[in-house]
């Protein structure tokens, strides 16, 4: 019998899968997946499956949603178990409504498996957390692919007192200017993680005014998420 699921695959490390997720893999005939989702999460595919990867890579034209929707919906009806594999959790930050909308309106089941988010992820790797209870009360996800109006920014520096940005580095210039001119403190401390859960993972403890400076001497680089205020300072892994 064909069967649909999106699931996630965590930051990246594949013994963070959940054992539903491990199990869908194997059994997979056709797996959609991010440009994101790392090989080592893909090695756990059924080694007959069909891999398709629709994420935007360097220059490579990425896949609209609807044309993402429309390959599931087709494997579907080939009689196929199929799996869309997204990297973090499907539910955030990932235009999971965009794909599932038309499968919905086709009247095709399909099954949810989460997976642990980046900034989740982050905490574990770096033995920290995202609320304390002096420092932070309150926490905001938030994605640097959209502009941030100014009103919100000084929304968000008044209500959220630790911030988590996914996909930081798309525009950080432009993110730090904002926080700065809502009104927010040049020496809040910022944390950016690279590669998180992975071999290769890397992380940057600064400030607002000093961590565009600290990425260039670094050459640090997507995929990465930034936590900014003072719960960074207390990560253990970071130093």
């Amino acid at each position: 019998m064909a069967s649909l699921s999106f699931i996630g695959a965590g930051p990246g490390h594949p013994d963070w899968l959940t054992l539903r997720a491990y199990h869908l893999l194997q059994q997979a005939q056709l797996v959609v997946y991010d440009a994101l989702v790392s090989q080592q999460i893909l090695q756990l595919v059924n080694p007959y499956a069909s891999l398709i990867q629709v994420g935007k890579r360097s220059s490579q034209r990425g896949y609209h949603p609807t044309e993402i929707a429309q390959l599931l919906m087709n494997s579907y009806h080939q009689g196929n178990h199929t799996v869309r594999l997204k990297g973090g959790d499907v539910s955030i930050f990932a235009r999971f409504y965009e794909e599932i909308l038309p499968i919905h309106e086709a009247c095709i089941p399909f099954e949810i498996v989460p997976g642990i988010t980046t900034a989740s992820g982050v905490c574990a790797s770096l033995a920290c957390a995202l609320t304390h209870r002096s420092l932070a009360s309150s926490v905001t996800f938030i994605s640097a692919m959209e502009a941030i109006s100014p009103f919100r920014w000084s929304k968000l520096i008044s209500t959220s007192d630790t911030l988590v940005v996914y996909m930081p580095l798309a525009n950080l210039p432009s993110l730090i200017d904002g926080y700065l001119q809502a009104g927010g403190h040049p020496e809040t401390p910022i944390l950016l993680v690279q590669w998180c859960s992975l071999d290769t993972q890397a992380t940057l403890l600064g400030t607002i005014s000093t961590i565009n400076h600290q990425i260039q001497r670094h050459q640090f680089g997507p995929p990465s998420l930034a936590i900014i205020g003072e719960v960074t300072t207390l990560c253990i892994g970071s130093t």
